[in-house]
C-alpha cells in the first residue's frame, strides 16, 4: 500500500475517522489492529515474523527489568539481540553469504534459495532490538501496557521505511490520550503533500533520467553519466525525504511526533556533518548501539578509525546484501577516519572559515559523496565500472534532456541552501515560506497528475 495510492488515502481517511469516533480507551487497540492490516496488506506472511519478533523482545525487556541478576540480564539480552539479527541475517543476508561462499570455492552455478524479503523487516528489527539494549543500560523502564510496546512496534506510518524510532522518543507519547486537533490534521496534511511533491514531481521525473543511464552507461557521454550521477544524489534524497516528511505528516494527524531524519545534507562540509544531517535516525542508531559499544573515540588512531570503517561496513551492509553497498559503506568508513585525522577534520570550525572556504569544502564534500552514490545505485559492480569508464571517457556530448537536468539540479541545490539560510534567519523565514506555499499549490496538481505510474519508494527494498 504506497502512500503515493488511492488505497492509502482511503485507508487513512477510514483510520482517522474511525478512531476519532472510538472511545479514548479503545483507540490505541485500533491503530495497533489498523497498522497490522496496512502491513497485511504489502505481505501478509510476514505479519506472524514480525509480532513474534515484537514479543521476543518485549518478554525480554520484561525479564531484564525485574532481575538484578547480571548473568540472567545479559542471557536475556542476548536472546533478544540473537533472535533479531537470526531473523534478519536468514531472511535478508543467507542468499548474499551462500553465493559468495559458492563462488569463493569456485561453484560455477551457486545453488541460492527463493528467500522473499519481509517488508520493513530491517527497520522494525533495529527499533525493536533498541528497547532491550535500553532497558539493560537502564536508560529506560519497559512498558507497562502491552498494548504500547506492539504499537510502538508496528506503527504504521514509519513501519516501512523509518524513521528508526527509539522508544524514549515515543512511548511516552503513548501515555498521553490520542487526541484529535485540527491544528495537527492540516499540519500533516500539508506535510504529507510537501512529501508527496518531492517523490512524485521531484525524484520520480529524476529517475525517468538517471535510470537509463545507469543501466547502460556505454551508451551516454561522460558529461551525461555526470549529470546522471549527480541526479540521482537529489532522487534518492528527495524520494527517501518525501517518504519521511508523507511519513511525519500521517503520524503528526494522529497526534505523534516522529524525529527529524533529514536536515539540508547536501549543504555539509565534511562528511561527520552529511552523516549528522543524512539518515539521522540511522545514523545515530549505528553510533549509540555500534560505534560507541566498539570504543568510539576511545584509544588510539588506529582504534578509532576501526571503530569507524568497521561501523560504516555494517551500515552499508544494512542497505543490502550486495557487494556494492558493501564497498559504499567501507568508502564511507575510510573517509570518515581519513577525515578524523586530517586538516578536513577542521570543518566544523565554521566560525572560522571564510565563505570561500566553506564553498570549496561543500563542494569537495558534495562530490564524494556523489561518487559514493554510484556503488549505492549501481545493480552491479559490473555497472560501476561502466559508470566509471563512461565518466572517464572524456565525451561531452548532450542532448535538451541533459540541460533541463542541469538546470534542475541547479534549482534543487539553489533551494536546499535557501531553506538552510532561513532556518539560520540569514534568509527572511515569511518571505520564503510564501514562495514555499505558491510552488506547492502549484506543484501539487502536476504532481497527481504525475503520480499514475505510483513508482515504489527507493527505501521501501531496504
Amino acid at each position: 500500500m504506497q502512500f503515493n495510492s488511492i488505497h492509502f488515502i482511503l485507508f487513512l481517511f477510514l483510520a482517522l475517522t474511525t478512531t476519532a469516533l472510538m472511545p479514548q480507551k479503545y483507540r490505541k487497540i485500533l491503530l495497533f489492529v489498523g497498522s497490522c492490516y496496512f502491513y497485511a496488506v504489502w505481505d501478509y506472511r510476514f505479519l506472524s515474523l514480525m509480532i513474534f519478533s515484537a514479543a521476543v523482545d518485549y518478554v525480554c525487556g520484561r525479564k531484564i527489568y525485574l532481575t538484578e541478576n547480571l548473568k540472567v540480564r545479559k542471557w536475556y539480552l542476548i536472546t533478544s539481540v540473537v533472535c533479531n539479527l537470526a531473523v534478519l541475517g536468514f531472511f535478508k543476508y543467507f542468499n548474499f553469504f551462500a553465493e559468495s561462499l559458492q563462488h569463493l570455492i569456485g561453484v560455477s552455478n551457486p545453488v541460492l534459495f527463493n528467500i522473499v524479503l519481509p517488508v520493513g523487516i530491517s527497520f522494525y528489527t533495529f527499533q525493536s532490538m533498541s528497547y532491550t539494549i535500553d532497558i539493560y543500560r537502564k536508560d529506560i523502564d519497559p512498558v507497562t501496557k502491552a498494548i504500547d510496546f506492539f504499537l510502538f512496534i508496528t506503527f504504521f506510518p514509519q513501519i516501512i521505511a523509518g524513521p528508526i524510532v527509539r522508544a524514549r522518543e515515543f512511548l511516552p507519547q503513548l501515555d498521553m490520550p490520542v487526541i484529535f486537533k485540527w491544528k495537527n490534521i492540516i499540519d500533516g496534511v500539508m506535510l504529507f503533500l510537501q512529501g508527496f511533491v518531492k517523490k512524485v514531481l521531484f525524484a520520480d521525473l529524476l529517475a525517468r533520467y538517471v535510470d537509463p543511464v545507469f543501466s547502460s552507461p556505454g551508451h551516454y557521454s561522460s558529461i551525461e553519466c555526470a549529470l546522471a550521477v549527480y541526479g540521482f544524489a537529489f532522487q534518492i534524497y528527495y524520494d527517501f525525504c518525501g517518504y519521511t516528511d508523507m511519513a511525519t505528516g500521517v503520524a503528526k494527524m494522529f497526534g505523534f511526533q516522529l524525529p527529524l531524519n533529514f536536515n539540508h545534507p547536501y549543504i555539509a562540509t565534511s562528511l561527520k556533518m552529511f552523516w549528522q544531517r543524512w539518515h539521522i535516525t540511522l545514523s545515530s542508531w549505528l553510533k549509540d548501539y555500534l560505534y560507541i559499544p566498539l570504543g568510539g573515540n576511545r584509544g588510539g588512531k588506529f582504534i578509532v578509525m576501526r571503530n569507524l570503517v568497521l561501523t560504516m561496513f555494517l551500515g552499508g551492509l544494512w542497505h543490502g546484501a550486495q557487494w556494492t553497498f558493501v564497498i559504499w559503506g567501507l568508502y564511507h568508513g575510510i573517509l570518515l577516519a581519513l577525515e578524523k585525522f586530517t586538516f578536513f577534520s577542521m570543518a566544523h570550525t565554521k566560525e572560522k572559515s571564510s565563505l570561500f572556504i566553506l564553498i570549496v569544502r561543500n563542494f569537495a564534500i558534495f562530490n564524494l559523496i556523489c561518487i559514493g552514490w554510484i556503488f549505492f545505485r549501481a545493480e552491479s559492480l559490473k555497472s560501476v565500472m561502466g559508470i566509471f569508464g563512461s565518466l572517464c571517457k572524456g565525451t561531452f556530448a548532450f542532448d535538451y534532456s541533459a540541460a533541463i537536468l542541469s538546470f534542475a539540479l541547479i534549482l534543487f541545490f539553489t533551494f536546499e541552501i535557501l531553506s538552510f539560510l532561513s532556518e539560520k534567519g540569514v534568509v527572511n523565514m515569511q518571505k520564503l515560506n510564501l514562495v514555499k506555499c505558491a510552488a506547492l499549490g502549484g506543484a501539487i496538481p502536476l504532481a497527481f497528475i504525475y503520480s499514475v505510474q505510483n513508482v515504489p519508494f527507493i527505501y521501501f527494498q531496504f
